[in-house]
């Protein structure tokens, strides 16, 4: 939990869930975080309720193949999300 404590005690950053959907998978990590931040965390995935995993590495999870993601985080986490391939 170091991390974790880092990020929100230390740090003046908010964490922003970078992520990125390509050939049925989507990509992510924590951007804007301390080292070795891995916060877990909930989003809406399509519809769908989905706990991700995510690190300051890029993680991987299949979702299939989709015409567009729609990808909203809880609003209960004090983070932000970013598409890295939205137009």
């Amino acid at each position: 939990l170091d991390p974790v404590f880092d990020q929100y005690l230390r740090d003046i950053r908010i964490p922003t869930l970078e992520y990125a959907y390509r050939n049925g998978e989507l990509n992510f990590r924590w951007g804007n975080a301390v080292e070795g931040f891995n916060l877990p965390i909930d989003v809406n995935l399509n519809g769908n309720e989905v706990r991700l995993q995510p690190t300051t590495s890029w993680q991987r999870l299949k979702v299939g193949s989709v015409e567009s993601l729609k990808l909203a985080v809880d609003p209960n986490y004090y983070v932000s999300s970013f598409n890295l391939l939205a137009e």
